[in-house]
């Protein structure tokens, strides 16, 4: 039987809504508008912390308890994939119709991934979706250049500086050209932690 959350005293809704993981609570705000700002106002996101993995195809954001690192909920963000049949559809930013769906993770919490198509700026899109909501710290984005084009490296950085320099921690990690490695280090601008893991 369906519940009439809006129809619920204010508290129960709190309650709820506290009750739900990062991953639920982002489906539901798909929903409508008034569920976006009822989750806003309503839910205070307290001792976590997100983790940001891009590589090849795919962007990872990681929710974890700053307690309890063994505790996590993921989003997995994939692009230039097809996506299976069954999927339930997200509207994320200004784009409808996302297609994604919910699939088991290792430590039993569910993973919801995410399937974009190739011309649009996912990566911004997803973060600053996720960011309105939860107000999150970013502890540590590790970028993995194994695969990418240049062209995408070089939009990563740029996100970076417009949108995540205040990390705790930058990872660039992988297999790049010699001069695109020049390229990153003398353009990053971060205001913490940097480390270089390259293979040239």
């Amino acid at each position: 039987m369906a519940i009439p959350l809006f129809r619920l005293p204010l508290l129960v809704i709190k309650l709820i809504l506290e009750s739900m993981r990062f991953c639920e609570m982002f489906v539901l705000t798909s929903a409508s508008s008034k569920t976006k700002q009822y989750v806003k106002s309503l839910v205070k996101v307290k001792n976590h912390e997100m983790l940001i993995i891009m590589e090849k195809g795919e962007l990872l954001f990681q929710f974890q308890h700053i307690s309890n690192p063994d505790f996590w909920e993921q989003i997995y963000s994939e692009w230039g994939k097809s996506h299976p049949k069954n999927v339930f559809f997200l509207k994320i930013g200004t784009i409808d119709q996302v297609p994604s769906e919910f699939s088991p993770a290792e430590n039993g919490t569910a993973v919801l991934t995410i399937y974009w198509n190739e011309n649009i700026n996912h990566g911004a899109m997803l973060y600053n979706a996720l960011i309105e909501l939860f107000k999150l710290p970013v502890k540590y984005i590790q970028m993995d250049l194994t695969g990418v084009e240049v062209k995408t490296q070089r939009g990563w950085i740029k996100l970076f500086n417009e949108t995540l320099s205040a990390a705790s921690l930058l990872a660039i990690v992988g297999e790049c050209d010699y001069s695109d490695c020049v390229w990153i280090r003398e353009n990053v601008k971060t205001e913490n932690g940097l480390a270089f893991n390259i293979t040239l």
